[in-house]
């Protein structure tokens, strides 16, 4: 068909159509018809080879930047496709972006302005980011979210221990906008927060998005608190009561400091408390980020990029710091890497997912800086740190990052170069507002810069059908059981059930031997995830709800690292419940300390996520953050059901008090 197409536009150029060539022809000498015969042919041989070289070069251009293994190409316009965007796109500028070759918008929200109050969430704010997303998409753009737990509410703070706490005693507390984040490290409570803010936030904006943004510390990146604070230097933020083991709450899966009576500074034989400290705070850190991971898959199956800033502790800064006792005098610890513990090898080496990308946000730094073409990796930039241990991760993962921000055109070259040397899936411009200031590198050039390094593969703007899938690597999906039956078998090896990081039991990447044998895989505060053994693989079975692991008997065992299967509807609907209707005459009960229905913001009393298996069915529970004030303008109505609180109906009080409790 090609060829034929190729043999018809030869003939059409030369206003000659088939009908009229074969008229044509009768009226010729025979001398003349062997001239022109001759003439076809060898325009149908030069159009053959054409044909055949377009072919290869077509196979050869089609090479996908994610599949290649390479981390270097000498070529600086790659015959590949990249992905554009900005950040915190004004939806106003999307449209004339998307002619520019700018695909992907992005949208970060406020968690105070989304939950002003602890469980109650602004409808106004809700309705104005869904049209800011119906604008972009109508605009021809995919969307990038980012949750914005960098915008902590202040209710946040009246959870005990929910601040980070460095070895001087001083809380860790910012004025600055998107720094002052709560303790999502060491704090169980907080975390549990987070989730259900999460389940809120998908629940009403859908999960249709490209990728979305975790990082959890200051602006949203993967952080502890500052480094230097308070007048302060050096300052490690592992010294809270939760982290030391004096008050009960510890985030699951997160060990106690095992020096507690030791601070960085203080000599130790060989070092080795400021090894067992150092090990015990990345990993901490490394957990968090995990957390996240998994927590965010309960709910979106697509593209998680987690955010790395900075340079990152590199091997030989690791043990430089390790050799000082952590007393500062290190260049990593100068520059804040290890108190912040950005040890990306060991955070990019735990990563078990396919579609968690890996992110910086430095691919703009200086050259001067370092040295991108050493052998010595302290010196390579954070865009050659971050591909390269994307790249040494078994699942060879993709790798993707944005530029600080207030950028010259000299630095968006940079940038951009950066991007196709380490072969970037892309990047994300900050910020969208400066590309039309006038002060900064403008739209127009960044559309330049688009199209020369798209110009192989983009005569026109892809249309968002066209753009990368977020679930290009789609996770394996093993079967489902919605009602197992175990048998009362376990697989020897299981020995407890609840497993160790340093022991991983059960999960769906894991082999086991016995079919019908159950695992219990982390023994949550409330709750765990029950596998079941089926043809040589562990599947997810349920969730179980019991307040300890109801498999094994050691409830402080903590999780392993690993990616359990997501499961979209395995999170309770966060506003109604449909088929619980309150009996005629329910029973009014209490469940705080205080004896009182309706909460304080520091004493929730009840919810979705909490347990009421002490009371009887049909039993009711009030909650208004506000603690029943006449300025309340209503309140959430829980109904105890099976043994959980499931939302029930929403109470207007019309600034009277609450109707089910007297406060």
């Amino acid at each position: 068909m090609l060829f034929n197409r190729h043999l018809t536009a030869t003939i059409n150029s030369l206003n000659i159509n088939t009908k009229q060539y074969i008229m044509f022809k009768n009226y010729l000498p025979s001398k003349k018809q062997i001239i022109l015969t001759s003439w076809v042919i060898l325009v149908i041989v030069v159009i053959g080879v054409e044909v055949i070289l377009n072919l290869e070069r077509a196979q050869q251009t089609n090479t996908s930047p994610l599949t290649n293994t390479s981390l270097q190409t000498n070529n600086a316009l790659a015959n590949t496709s990249y992905i554009f965007g900005t950040l915190q796109t004004n939806p106003a500028n999307a449209a004339t972006e998307y002619k520019d070759g700018i695909t992907l918008a992005h949208i970060d929200l406020n968690w105070a302005q989304y939950e002003p109050q602890q469980n109650v969430y602004s409808t106004s704010y809700i309705s104005s980011i869904q049209a800011q997303i119906n604008q972009l998409r109508s605009s021809g753009m995919q969307i990038v979210l980012g949750f914005g737990t960098q915008y902590t509410p202040n209710w946040i703070f009246n959870i005990p221990n929910s601040r980070y706490v460095d070895q001087y005693g001083d809380q860790y507390i910012s004025t600055s906008p998107g720094k002052d984040v709560p303790n999502f490290v060491f704090n169980q409570a907080v975390r549990d927060q987070v989730n259900l803010y999460l389940s809120h936030v998908f629940f009403d904006l859908g999960t249709n998005f490209f990728a979305v943004r975790v990082g959890g510390g200051w602006y949203g990146e993967l952080n502890y608190g500052e480094a230097n604070y308070n007048g302060h230097t050096n300052c490690y933020w592992g010294f809270g009561n939760l982290a030391q083991g004096i008050a009960s709450g510890l985030a699951t899966g997160v060990n106690v400091n095992p020096v507690p009576n030791w601070t960085p500074g203080t000599p130790s034989s060989n070092h080795s408390s400021a090894v067992a400290f150092l090990n015990w705070y990345v990993n901490s850190l490394q957990e968090y980020q995990n957390w996240q991971i998994i927590t965010v898959r309960k709910y979106y199956k697509g593209n998680i990029a987690v955010l790395y800033p900075s340079w990152g502790i590199r091997p030989s800064g690791y043990t430089a710091a390790i050799n000082d006792d952590l007393n500062g005098s290190s260049g990593e610890e100068q520059t804040g890497e290890v108190q912040n513990g950005w040890d990306f090898a060991q955070m990019i080496s735990s990563i078990t997912d396919p579609n968690v990308i890996p992110y910086t946000t430095w691919i703009d730094s200086n050259p001067s800086y370092g040295n991108d073409n050493s052998s010595d990796q302290t010196l390579w930039s954070p865009a050659h740190w971050i591909a390269y241990l994307a790249q040494t991760n078994p699942l060879h993962l993709r790798v993707w990052g944005e530029n600080t921000g207030s950028d010259s055109y000299t630095n968006m070259q940079l940038s951009l170069s950066r991007m196709v040397q380490y072969n970037y899936m892309g990047i994300m411009w900050a910020f969208d507002s400066q590309l039309n200031s006038g002060t900064y590198a403008s739209l127009s050039q960044y559309a330049n810069l688009i199209a020369q390094y798209n110009r192989s593969l983009l005569p026109s703007v892809l249309a968002p059908s066209q753009l990368p899938s977020p679930t290009q690597t789609v996770l394996a999906t093993p079967t489902i059981y919605s009602n197992p039956s175990p048998t009362s078998q376990t697989q020897s090896s299981l020995s407890p059930l609840c497993s160790t990081p340093s022991s991983q039991a059960c999960g769906y990447t894991s082999t086991c031997s016995v079919n019908g044998s159950t695992c219990e895989y982390g023994c949550f505060a409330g709750g765990s995830n029950v596998y079941v053994c089926q043809n040589g693989k562990w599947y997810f079975s349920k969730w179980s709800t019991q307040g300890t692991c109801s498999l094994c008997n050691n409830s402080s065992q903590t999780i392993p690292l690993l990616t359990p299967t997501p499961t979209l509807s395995s999170f309770p609907n966060p506003y109604q419940n449909t088929n619980i209707t309150p009996t005629s005459s329910p029973v009014v009960t209490t469940t705080n300390s205080n004896n009182m229905v309706c909460s304080t913001s520091s004493i929730p009393a009840c919810g979705y996520t909490d347990n009421c298996s002490s009371t009887a069915n049909g039993t009711i529970c009030e909650v208004n953050v506000n603690g029943c004030t006449s300025s309340s303008s209503g309140s959430n109505v829980y109904l105890c059901n099976n043994g959980k609180w499931v939302y029930s109906k929403w109470v207007n009080t019309a600034n009277s008090a609450c109707n089910f409790c007297t406060n």
